[in-house]
């Protein structure tokens, strides 16, 4: 990877965070965010039998309530375990895509990720909309 690509990495990545970053910390949410709230503080067992009549994936219910029991009851804590599933979807591009497509796609691809308003927005929800994108990018590759 050439010296102009990887300062574009770092260029992305760093504004992208700081985009991402930004709104994650407030305490505000709205009623979906709330649902998952409010599933995270169940027991295990509770989460897999609410969860088997949910049209959601069981997964995220799961691991946000492993964020809880981690880092205790804080919006912000749930708000950047969405984050990051946002920022590893964009590191897909530094590695698998880069390695399949080439370095400047690798770029293209997560520029798109990072800059995309959709997916800034849907970055700081708490809902599990980044790691499922992170999950069928994956799969994808």
């Amino acid at each position: 990877m050439n010296q102009r690509v990887r300062i574009g990495y770092i260029a992305v990545f760093v504004v992208g965070a700081v985009l991402m970053l930004a709104p994650a910390f407030t305490d505000v949410f709205w009623f979906d965010e709330a649902y998952s709230i409010a599933l995270a503080r169940q027991s295990s067992p509770e989460i897999w039998r609410i969860g088997a009549e949910d049209v959601h994936p069981l997964l995220y219910y799961v691991l946000l309530h492993g964020v809880r029991a981690l880092f205790g009851e804080s919006v912000v804590a749930y708000r950047l375990f969405s984050v990051a599933g946002m920022i590893a979807v964009a590191l897909l591009g530094p590695t698998l895509v880069r390695r399949d497509f080439g370095a400047r796609v690798g770029l293209l691809y997560s520029a798109l990720v990072v800059f995309t308003p959709y997916a800034l927005f849907q970055a700081t929800e708490i809902r599990m909309y980044s790691w499922a994108m992170f999950a069928v990018m994956c799969a994808s590759l």
